[in-house]
């Protein structure tokens, strides 16, 4: 898997009338799975559906009926599951385009969310994968859509798979806050990752500048508002859903969502801490490269200034002249030598005197 990126994405194509069904995302190849998974505080039963047609006679009014649709590019199991449940044109647009911002709407007997779900690719940990998701709360029911199939909800199964859990006591509202809350989990995983790598480059930035370790500061501000970007959207539909006059959504209910709206505002002012923190580490690691480069021409200029004199004598004693007192010394290389050699040590130390070593 890969960072979704709007460039890599399928276009829609423009001027189309709305609730057009265009498929935009990645995702191309096979056909949808369906899961029918229906539970009450005393039963639980998990379906594979090979048709959509087959819905309607499996699903029971008297428990939660959780419809799990993993392929949104096979747009005939869309169409078929839109008209079971009777979904409005434009849900089934929003639902089959992956560039869609995350959102929430409220329709006369349904409410629709879309959120994206981030976490890292395993062996990359500075690579991103982001996904959409999809739902549609009804009176007995919830729908979700993702691109791929996965294993995403695996600890939602395990909840169901509880007897005595939360969740089995609740209705279909408590498990799109469930999914939901999975979703926000992965956001605080995201941001703690990034802060523990900041920590970690700063060390190594103090300890030694290196070129990797600007790419790094980069990438991890590349990361972060990514992150950001998909994150403040979802913060804000948690707010809105306890918010909507709707009898889908439990007043009993709307503690859960204030929960994960308290959690993605601790990770959104995380976020924007670590941008300054990034911030900060490019400037130490450019303050570092600059002191680096200072310390290297100090002791070139140092070099230099004390080869000028010897080059000047070396320079004197190299010109053809006929007369020069000096060239008829028995021992005049010798003090030549001596001279050199002691305008060096002179300038040693009076360079050190200086601090200038």
């Amino acid at each position: 898997m890969k960072k979704s990126t709007p460039g890599k994405k399928t276009k829609k194509p423009v001027g189309l009338a709305p609730g057009s069904m265009i498929y935009v995302g990645d995702q191309t190849q096979g056909s949808s799975a369906i899961q029918l998974i229906q539970y009450d505080d005393i039963h639980i039963k998990k379906t594979t559906v090979k048709n959509p047609d087959r819905l309607p006679g499996l699903l029971d009014p008297e428990k939660v009926n959780w419809v799990h649709i993993d392929g949104i590019h096979d747009l005939k199991s869309i169409e078929t599951t839109g008209t079971i449940f009777q979904l409005h044109p434009l849900m089934l647009e929003d639902i089959i385009n992956t560039r869609q911002r995350p959102k929430v709407e409220e329709y006369s007997d349904t409410i629709f969310v879309t959120a994206k779900i981030m976490s890292e690719i395993t062996g990359n940990p500075d690579e991103i994968y982001s996904e959409q998701i999809s739902f549609v709360l009804g009176p007995h029911y919830l729908l979700t859509f993702k691109e791929v199939k996965s294993d995403l909800f695996q600890p939602i199964y395990q909840r169901l798979e509880m007897n005595n859990s939360r969740i089995r006591n609740k209705k279909s509202d408590y498990l799109l806050y469930a999914i939901l809350d999975l979703i926000v989990d992965h956001y605080l995983l995201l941001t703690e990752n990034i802060g523990d790598r900041i920590q970690e480059l700063e060390e190594e930035i103090t300890l030694d500048q290196k070129e990797e370790h600007l790419q790094m500061a980069l990438k991890n501000k590349t990361n972060i508002l990514y992150i950001r970007k998909h994150l403040l959207p979802v913060k804000e539909l948690t707010h809105r859903i306890p918010l909507l006059d709707s009898r889908l959504i439990d007043s009993s209910n709307t503690i859960y969502y204030a929960d994960i709206y308290d959690n993605l505002d601790t990770a959104q002012e995380s976020l924007e801490m670590y941008i300054e923190l990034n911030k900060n580490l490019r400037e130490s690691y450019m303050s570092g490269i600059t002191l680096k480069t200072n310390e290297i021409m100090k002791i070139l200029t140092i070099i230099s200034s004390l080869f000028i004199p010897l080059t000047f004598i070396a320079g004197v004693y190299g010109m053809n002249f006929i007369y020069m007192p000096e060239l008829n010394l028995r021992y005049g290389y010798l003090y030549v030598w001596i001279l050199m050699i002691g305008i060096t040590v002179a300038l040693l130390f009076f360079f050190k005197r200086k601090k200038w070593l």
